[in-house]
């Protein structure tokens, strides 16, 4: 996504905004349609990673299953935060960079007191304390390019919409196999897992995604048939 970046800068050169709010929301679109079942999946399969990784640990699985989401934050923030470089708005970098950070910094304490309150475990109000800086800073950078330059993100948010029906379609598939395989206590066990939930998983997404025309809306159809071509050896493509 980030290769995108001087695709922007030219265009930016040129001043042909139009080009630009399309990379950018371009650049968002692969984030959200790429990190988004990846960081599922990881957070439902929290256990059999860790214990890959590392010993058994109730407390390393749980902050696992809920920081990995951090990754999706941070994706899209870098990509906000690029764009703004790469058009020369440096003070705006500074804008939401501080926006978030000084956000993260005050919630922090309060939402870790609010959900040992609740009954929540505190140290998920640091992770929730540190997504909600990001998407500040997010969302200050969007604003600012609707505001500015009149970014429109309709069919951004289209493709994130259509989205929600191979994950859930994907998380349907992996708990199933969840429910029917052992709990993982060894590391072979959990590659084992992870394996079979993975490739599964992806399958049902990708197939779902590419069938509702969700991969070709994004990539574009010249590029998925690059990819298509090399996963399958030139034997299967993408009919014009």
């Amino acid at each position: 996504t980030t290769s995108l970046i001087p695709t922007i800068v030219n265009s930016y050169t040129l001043g042909k905004w139009d080009d630009v709010a399309k990379t950018f929301n371009k650049a968002l679109q692969i984030i959200f349609v790429v990190s988004l079942p990846m960081v599922v999946g990881i957070s439902l399969l929290a256990r059999p990673v860790w214990i890959i990784f590392y010993k058994y640990n109730y407390i390393g699985i749980i902050i696992l299953s809920l920081n990995v989401f951090v990754a999706l934050f941070l994706n899209l923030f870098m990509i906000t935060n690029f764009t703004l470089q790469s058009v020369n708005k440096f003070k705006m970098v500074y804008i939401s960079v501080l926006g978030g950070f000084v956000t993260n910094a005050l919630l922090d304490v309060p939402l870790m007191l609010l959900f040992s309150k609740i009954g929540i475990p505190p140290y998920f109000g640091a992770i929730v304390a540190t997504m909600l800086g990001y998407s500040l800073s997010i969302l200050t950078t969007m604003i600012y390019f609707k505001v500015k330059y009149n970014f429109h993100y309709r069919k951004t948010i289209m493709v994130c919409i259509k989205t929600m029906v191979p994950l859930v379609l994907m998380i349907i598939t992996v708990l199933a196999i969840r429910y029917f395989m052992p709990v993982p206590t060894r590391k072979l066990s959990s590659i084992i897992l992870c394996v079979v939930c993975g490739v599964c998983g992806a399958t049902i997404y990708l197939f779902t995604s590419y069938k509702m025309g969700i991969l070709t809306e994004v990539f574009g159809k010249e590029y998925l048939n690059k990819i298509i071509k090399k996963l399958t050896f030139g034997k299967v493509s993408i009919k014009n």
